[in-house]
This record gives structure tokens, sequence and C-alpha cells, in this order.
């Protein structure tokens, strides 16, 4: 199981670097379109972008919960065809 650990921390590592250089990337691409310079220093733009990485991963989450309990839910709860209409 050390390996299966390390693995799956260093998997997810790589992971979270890779997603982080998109950000970045995006960063730049905004910079470029306002025509804007990188105030930034290394750190806080890794930062920043690790940030909105792991933002983003919650956010996806927290849609793909969305999707498999709220209907779920409205399913025990009875409450008619119009909630339905609402999802």
């Amino acid at each position: 199981t050390g390996a299966l650990s390390f693995g799956f921390i260093f998997g997810l590592a790589v992971a979270l670097w890779s997603a982080s250089n998109g950000i970045k990337t995006l960063f730049e691409a905004m910079n470029i379109a306002y025509e804007e310079s990188e105030k930034r220093g290394f750190i806080h733009l890794n930062l920043l972008a690790l940030g909105f990485t792991l933002g983003a991963i919650l956010i996806g989450i927290g849609f793909i919960v969305s999707v498999g309990i709220v209907p779920a839910m409205l399913a025990l709860l009875n409450l008619g065809g119009w909630t339905e209409a609402l999802v």
C-alpha cells in the first residue's frame, strides 16, 4: 500500500501541476488580450494559479454531486411534477 499511496500522491501532484500550468496560460492570454504585463511575482502567480485550479476542481465536484443528489432528493420528497420542471 505504500507504493500505491506514493503513486496516488505523485499522480495527483502531476495533475495539479498540469492544471495549474493551464490556468497560468489563461492568465497569460488575458494579459495579452488586455495588453498588460505580468506584475505578479513567481510565487504569487503560482499560488494564485493553484488556488484557481483547486477552486475549479471544487466547483466541478459540486456540479457532479448536485447532478447526482438533487434529482434523487426530489424523488424522495415526492413533491410532484412541478419539481421536475424546475430541474
